[in-house]
């Protein structure tokens, strides 16, 4: 049984989908995820609903910053890009 998912839109290094079962939650699986992505494609980029503030404060806590805000036919979202250390 599959615990969660990445997938990554090659062309821009972006995320398009990330989910996790409702069961592994908060134990890391997401973080893990994310880390692999990162060590194979680098600075990523993503959509966040602004009303899945859980997922804003995920993605935050990870490394990722508010760049822009904008509406479609799903509702308003951030984009999201991951902050560099340079």
């Amino acid at each position: 049984k599959a615990i969660g998912f990445i997938s990554i839109w090659e062309p821009e290094n972006f995320v398009h989908h990330l989910y996790v079962s409702s069961e592994h939650l908060g134990k890391g699986v997401g973080s893990l995820l994310l880390t692999k992505a990162q060590s194979m494609y680098g600075k990523l980029s993503l959509k966040c609903l602004v009303e899945n503030q859980k997922a804003v404060r995920f993605y935050e806590l990870r490394g990722f910053s508010k760049k822009a805000k904008h509406r479609d036919s799903v509702g308003e979202y951030y984009l999201m890009q991951m902050n560099t250390v340079d």
